[in-house]
């Protein structure tokens, strides 16, 4: 179902301009096995690419920008590390005060 939506959510999100907007990117630190989907080693080193590039290319969206990366997390990130999560959140809380 996500996957289905992937379009629909990268229409919504393309050519938005958030200004000076707090914005935190939360994006995994480990990388998703793409070999348990089927993907051969280059077909999964070619989704990841694009995928850290999408990470990248959300931080355009807001000139008041930053990445975070949990680094022991997968794709469920307010699962494996929800502290990571709440911490971002608290901080943009705190930056539009």
């Amino acid at each position: 179902e996500e996957a289905d939506l992937v379009g629909s959510t990268e229409d919504a999100v393309r050519g938005q301009d958030l200004g000076g907007l707090p914005l935190v990117v939360v994006a995994r630190g480990v990388a998703q096995d793409y070999a348990a989907a089927g993907l051969s080693t280059e077909a999964g080193q070619e989704v990841e690419a694009i995928w850290q590039d999408g990470q990248r290319r959300l931080l355009d969206l807001s000139s008041a920008s930053r990445l975070v990366v949990a680094a022991e997390s997968g794709h469920l990130v307010m699962r494996d590390q929800p502290e990571v999560v709440v911490e971002a959140v608290r901080d943009v809380v705190a930056e539009l005060r």
